[in-house]
């Protein structure tokens, strides 16, 4: 069975020399109680080195750490190049968690 990974879509304006509405396509891949292990942290920046769009961020979730892979795109964006970063999004963060976890809990 495919492993499937929750994308979420985040919406905001941003200013800086005019208006840019940008979309983030996001999805969990880790959750940490408390700060992430330097080893954990050093394989996402790695990484982050690597992908062509989009990076590992850690986002505050309640009182975890959640680490999601991220990619910001223009509010304009066609819909077959919106579709190919959430699959983008989603087998990213599929791999990161089956890497980390062997599980599919995202």
């Amino acid at each position: 069975m495919p492993w499937t990974a929750p994308v979420a879509l985040r919406s905001c304006d941003w200013r800086s020399r005019g208006a840019l509405e940008i979309r983030q396509i996001w999805s969990i891949a880790h959750r940490s109680k408390g700060p992430l292990p330097a080893e954990l942290a050093n394989r996402l920046l790695d990484r982050n080195g690597a992908v062509i769009l989009g990076a590992w961020l850690i986002e505050p979730a309640g009182d975890e750490l959640g680490v999601i892979f991220a990619v910001q795109v223009a509010a304009e964006t066609d819909a077959l190049s919106l579709r190919s970063v959430i699959h983008a999004v989603a087998t990213t963060a599929d791999a990161m968690e089956r890497e980390l976890t062997g599980k599919d809990d995202f």
